[in-house]
């Protein structure tokens, strides 16, 4: 059955044609706009595109949901003015696009040594952890973080699924666990082959945690990461010449 298409085509010119008079009424050339959204798309295919590739991936066997996040969530951290808007930005979308409960960056510091909570998103009660520094590596023989899934996460570079009673109460306290059938998913956020953090979710529900549901999560981390560096050495080098200016 053929479609007339003749009223739609009608209806986009007109759509174009509107566009372009405006684009002259403020001074712009329509032609170099359009090149230069084609240009802007290309650099986000190419960023998704990266991030596949460094999990041995291709677009071709991507699926559109992971696409789209890897699209929706780097877009959100567009326009972040600080390291600390920036991973915050991260932490929200992330909860908001994979319906976590709770989401927790946390970031290693020089040595690698401790894992700082740069950004919380969820309850008012983890909010309390924000800035919060665990050792990853402890002699202490009783259990503790640096026995939970957020340390082993980030020593074995490895997604690490815990569930009930043995996720970390440094992400979510044990009111919360008590009453719900939940689990943790720490990510390893890994930038050139070294972890530089890890990516924590808490689910209420464990029925939530799917395989695609991982593997769509190492995506996000993967892409997100080397923004998450870049912007934490900016900050790193421009505290440094304050500094610098302030000793002068």
């Amino acid at each position: 059955m053929s479609v007339d298409t003749t009223h739609v085509k009608e209806e986009i010119g007109d759509l174009l044609f509107v566009l372009a008079n405006l684009a002259r009424h403020v001074d712009a050339e329509p032609e170099g706009c359009l090149q230069a959204a084609n240009a802007k798309f290309e650099r986000r295919f190419r960023g998704i595109e990266q991030a596949l590739e460094a999990q041995g991936r291709s677009v071709k066997d991507a699926t559109l949901e992971e696409m789209e996040a890897l699209h929706e969530i780097s877009w959100s951290l567009v326009g972040a003015v600080s390291f600390s808007e920036l991973v915050t930005l991260f932490a929200n979308r992330v909860r908001d696009r994979i319906g976590a409960s709770i989401v927790a960056v946390y970031l290693a510091d020089e040595t690698g040594e401790s894992l700082e909570v740069a950004a919380v998103s969820g309850p008012d009660i983890c909010l309390q952890s924000l800035g919060a520094t665990y050792k990853v590596v402890s002699g202490e023989r009783w259990p503790g973080f640096h026995s939970g899934h957020t340390a082993r996460a980030f020593t074995t570079k490895e997604l690490q699924v815990a569930l009930d009673v043995f996720v970390d109460v440094e992400l979510v306290p044990w009111r919360i666990i008590a009453r719900e059938d939940g689990c943790a998913v720490s990510v390893p956020l890994v930038d050139k082959g070294e972890a530089a953090g890890v990516l924590n979710l808490y689910f209420s529900d464990r029925r939530q945690v799917s395989a695609q549901r991982l593997k769509l999560l190492r995506t996000v981390a993967a892409a997100a990461t080397p923004a998450i560096q870049n912007a934490r050495s900016s900050q790193t080098f421009r505290s440094g010449l304050r500094e610098l200016g302030r000793a002068a």
